[in-house]
């Protein structure tokens, strides 16, 4: 733990904060957004539990708690965070055993998206890259692959926006993607297969096996918004390893339903915030193309699904 708080810039917003956070670059000087510390003590008790999220087996992932001051965020055998927003404090709790590497990775990665979502500032489950003609998002839940796509974009020359959370912003007439920080999450076998030279890259937490990538590694990363040009929104339950590539015109009210499920809210019983997301997210498919991507599910068909988001094959030459 830092002695003094060290400021760091991810996602437009400061983060002050006592737990270091060597994904994030340092931040201009300004004031914090956010004001992060590390308790020693247990978290505050709960006892109005209003939202769940459970794994793919069922088991309990992350339970949202109500509490007089805002809310506690309470991830199984792990850690707790108590989110103050009007004192925009967050307050983490880990759980004897805990590495600080998996309270960084929570924090980062589970609780911030959470928060940096506000009336003029979207945040969708989503994996983004930046293109000659502006930067494309692939839109989905989790284990559908997004990762992996932004991951082979960036091997071909392309520039990482985000790995997990895209923010978008209105800007004349346009929809401005505000970059993250340089991390990529990816799975052993396409780490191995995208990016062979960085084999030996840590595992992002203690209950994963997913490899983190970060600035360590030279990947490419866009520091500052763009435009955003295209969302494809990816339906795992679609996808087979026979399945031909292809690209499936979506209806700007199925696009907006669809995006609903993976935009960020912290208090889903919050009407007046859900009518904000809704808002936003009619905003965003009026003005970007949002278009349906089914593909399968095998490393060796990449090449196929990159020609089909628009990324040009390498040239024999930069290939040899």
């Amino acid at each position: 733990m830092l002695s003094s708080p060290a400021v760091y810039l991810a996602g437009g917003l400061r983060l002050a904060s006592t737990l270091p956070l060597p994904p994030l670059s340092a931040a201009p000087a300004g004031a914090p957004d956010w004001t992060i510390t590390v308790a020693d003590e247990l978290p505050p008790s709960c006892h109005e539990w209003f939202h769940h999220w459970d794994e793919e087996d069922g088991s309990l992932w992350l339970s949202f708690g109500r509490l007089a001051s805002g809310y506690l965020l309470q991830f199984a055998h792990s850690a707790s965070f108590e989110v103050r927003p009007a004192e925009r404090t967050i307050r983490a709790y880990a759980m004897p055993g805990t590495p600080d590497d998996t309270v960084r990775h929570l924090l980062l990665n589970q609780v911030l998206p959470l928060l940096v979502a506000a009336p003029g500032r979207l945040a969708l489950h989503a994996s983004a890259v930046a293109g000659p003609e502006g930067i494309v998002a692939f839109v989905g839940p989790g284990g559908s692959g997004k990762s992996t796509l932004a991951a082979a974009c960036v091997k071909r020359g392309w520039s990482l926006v985000t790995d997990d959370v895209l923010i978008v912003t209105p800007q004349t007439g346009q929809m401005m993607a505000v970059p993250s920080f340089c991390e990529l999450r990816l799975w052993r076998d396409v780490a191995d297969a995208v990016f062979p030279e960085a084999a030996a890259v840590p595992a992002v937490a203690d209950y994963s096996t997913k490899r983190r990538l970060g600035p360590e590694t030279n990947l490419r990363f866009l520091a500052h918004p763009a435009p955003l040009a295209r969302l494809f929104l990816i339906d795992r339950a679609m996808a087979s390893d026979d399945q031909a590539v292809t690209r499936v015109p979506v209806a700007p009210r199925d696009a907006v339903v669809a995006l609903t499920r993976c935009a960020f809210v912290l208090d889903v019983t919050n009407r007046a915030a859900l009518r904000t997301s809704f808002g936003q997210l009619a905003t965003l498919v009026e003005r970007v193309a949002v278009v349906g991507l089914v593909y399968p599910r095998a490393l060796d068909r990449l090449d196929d699904v990159l020609a089909a988001i628009g990324v040009p094959a390498p040239s024999r030459r930069a290939a040899g």
